[in-house]
């Protein structure tokens, strides 16, 4: 898939069971039996769970649905709370929440997981179990069921008229507001119709490029959010509600939005 980085294995050693413990004795280790049935998992899975995890947020004053991946069969989305994506990861049946952490613990292994199993006994009901094709097993501690609210936004908008994002287009913006803003501003975008503006410092545009545009009035981006979704898009539709405008956007297997803010008066 294009839109994930090369995922190799982040393991340095291979050991082989038994092995030798002090005093010549051999230490063995028996798989525990989870009473519970193996499932298939969604063919691209692991590339589902490591692209929405991008779209995370981190720290300690986001909620838990916002710092986790959130997998609904073969529907995993993720959000920092500007912007929301969902990728198409196949058929499946799991549903949880998972944490970056346990994201980047499944891609260590070095490919994709391609069974899960959810036991229902007591003893075993708090973890996750994936297992891969060459045997490795690996278990997580289940978190809480995915957040289904983050499902009902995207119902909520029409996903068809889109404008296909010309790679031309898109690495005139890249190249332009690629820039590291001032600390404590945002480098906020301004998108118009027929040019876009930014800067390093949020209460004046230093850097504005003529270039038309799909949207119908002005609307302001933070610069982290909008490069992250324009370096992924391949078609890209603005949508107006009142005082509210989203980006919505649409690539091989993902879809997503990304909400406009309004500007700080200065």
């Amino acid at each position: 898939m294009k839109h994930a980085p090369n995922i190799a294995p982040n393991v340095s050693r291979d050991f082989t069971l038994p092995l030798e413990v002090y005093g010549g004795e051999l230490l063995t280790f028996e798989l525990p039996d989870l009473g519970g049935e193996w499932q298939p998992l969604p063919e691209h899975f692991l590339e589902g769970i490591s692209f929405t995890s991008r779209f995370t947020a981190s720290g300690s004053h986001y909620p838990w649905w916002m710092q986790t991946v959130h997998v609904f069969g073969g529907s995993i989305i993720g959000t920092n709370n500007r912007a929301i994506v969902e990728y198409s990861a196949g058929e499946g049946e799991l549903e949880c929440a998972l944490s970056v952490k346990q994201v980047r613990l499944i891609k260590a292994i070095g490919s994709r997981p391609t069974q899960v199993n959810t036991p229902a006994r007591p003893t075993a009901d708090k973890y996750l179990h994936f297992k891969w094709q060459n045997g490795s097993r690996l278990a997580l501690s289940r978190l809480m069921r995915p957040e289904q609210r983050l499902r009902k936004l995207f119902s909520r908008v029409a996903w068809n008229e889109f404008s296909a994002v010309d790679e031309n287009w898109r690495a005139q913006i890249l190249g332009h507001f690629s820039f590291k803003p001032i600390k404590d501003n945002s480098g906020l975008i301004t998108i118009y119709p027929e040019r876009v503006t930014g800067g390093v410092f949020d209460n004046r545009a230093d850097i504005e490029l003529p270039i038309k545009t799909p949207t119908e009035r002005e609307v302001v981006f933070e610069q982290a959010h909008l490069l992250s979704v324009l370096k992924v898009a391949s078609e890209i539709k603005f949508i107006h509600e009142g005082d509210h405008s989203k980006l919505l956007f649409k690539a091989d297997n993902v879809r997503g939005f990304l909400a406009a803010r309004q500007r700080v008066p200065s």
